[in-house]
């Protein structure tokens, strides 16, 4: 009971449905959707440049078109989640981000038909170089 007694009860029922889009061909979305080859990261306070031989692991990266994403490593799967791609500004300057589910967000630099290049987030940011697999090597 609630005192004072209201006027009048209104009962509302919400319902929450979760709809998985596909991810359109169009802009950077498009064009990310698929399988990437990690060639090297350079950065950090010092400007280190690691590359699969020093570090002595390979990355590859499936963005794919139902916004779930994986990463293998040395090709046993490292990470499944899912991702999401969006614009943020800053001043003036305005650019595509891309966030694999919780992790820190990264902005996508460049990316065309052979290159993916993207950029952390952070205080210490490295940027990414990845090479687009060939067709026939995507599963």
């Amino acid at each position: 009971s609630v005192t004072p007694a209201p006027d009048k009860l209104l009962r509302t029922l919400y319902i929450l449905i979760h709809s998985q889009e596909l991810v359109p061909d169009t802009g950077v979305v498009g064009k990310l959707i698929d399988s990437w080859e990690w060639v090297q990261s350079q950065g950090g306070f010092v400007g280190r440049t690691i590359t699969p031989e020093t570090e002595g692991y390979t990355r590859t990266l499936y963005f794919n078109r139902d916004w779930s994403f994986v990463e293998e490593r040395n090709d046993t799967t490292f990470l499944e989640s899912t991702f999401r791609v969006f614009t943020r500004t800053r001043g003036n300057f305005t650019y595509d981000v891309v966030q694999i589910g919780e992790l820190i967000p990264m902005r996508v630099t460049s990316i065309s038909d052979s290159t993916l290049e993207l950029m952390d987030e952070c205080s210490d940011c490295y940027s990414h170089i990845f090479r687009r697999l060939p067709k026939w090597l995507n599963p």
